[in-house]
């Protein structure tokens, strides 16, 4: 039997990446920005209107060896042709 993939594909939490992603992907009026904490004083840094919040985070259920496997995979599937 084929090997499934993860459901879930790595993101990269680099905002000039995902906002190139979102421009490919035809999304307008939209953008992708850091945000250096969860506490009021850095929260009030985000530009509004906020309409969302995007919290990315390693899974240290993962090891390094089985995340460098999914990339390889990832990588070289049509499925994701373009993205990395």
């Amino acid at each position: 039997a084929p090997e499934v993939l993860p459901r879930w594909l790595p993101l990269e939490s680099n905002p000039d990446l995902l906002n190139s992603f979102l421009a490919r992907m035809g999304v307008s009026g939209g953008q992708f920005y850091d945000v250096f904490g969860l506490d009021p004083e850095l929260l009030a840094m985000v530009p509004l209107p906020c309409v969302a919040l995007c919290l990315l985070f390693p899974s240290a259920k993962i090891s390094k060896e089985r995340r460098a496997e999914y990339k390889d995979k990832l990588v070289d599937s049509p499925e994701t042709k373009g993205l990395f």
